[in-house]
Parts: structure tokens; sequence; C-alpha cells
């Protein structure tokens, strides 16, 4: 994590406030690992919506929100609608072998 997490963790110890880093814990490690696969892809995580949505209070209006909107988010979304992001993904793959 780098010195700077090590910083401001003992910063705000100094104020009496516990922090937790996610980086450092082997609960939420084991969790985020545990997931089917097809649930912790980089661009549609539904472990990460999930928890956003439990951390907000159970509100609806938050998930409506885009995250990091992309046009290759977007059109990584429409592959996947239609069911041929894993074929693209598949043809890269070996045209890079080649």
């Amino acid at each position: 994590m780098g010195n700077w997490q090590a910083k401001s963790k003992t910063e705000a110890h100094a104020l009496d406030r516990n922090v937790l880093s996610p980086f450092n814990s082997r609960k939420l490690l084991k969790l985020l690992l545990s997931t089917k696969r097809k649930d912790r892809v980089s661009h549609f995580n539904r472990l990460y919506d999930l928890m956003i949505y439990e951390l907000s209070g159970k509100d609806n209006e938050i998930m409506k929100i885009p995250i990091n909107p992309s046009r290759k988010k977007t059109i990584i979304g429409l592959m996947k609608y239609f069911k041929i992001y894993n074929l693209s993904k598949y043809i890269k793959v070996k045209i890079r072998k080649l």
C-alpha cells in the first residue's frame, strides 16, 4: 500500500479513530476470492455493487448513478448483453499468439 497508508493510519490512531484497510483484511480477501468467477469481472463486479448498496443504506438512487462511465465500459456491456464478449476475448488471445 505504500508509505502514505501507514502515515494515514498513524494519524487516525492519534485521533482515536479505528481505520480498517481492505487490502490488509484476510476476511475480505477470502470473501472476494470465494465469489464465482463471472461475478468478479473487472468491468461489472456484482460484489462491489452489493457493497455499495449495503453501505449506502440500501438506497436505490445510488445504484442508478453510473460508476466510472466510459466508452469502453459501454461497449463491453453491449457485448456482454449480446453474449459475444467471451468470443471476442478468445479471438484477441489467439491473434496475440500468432
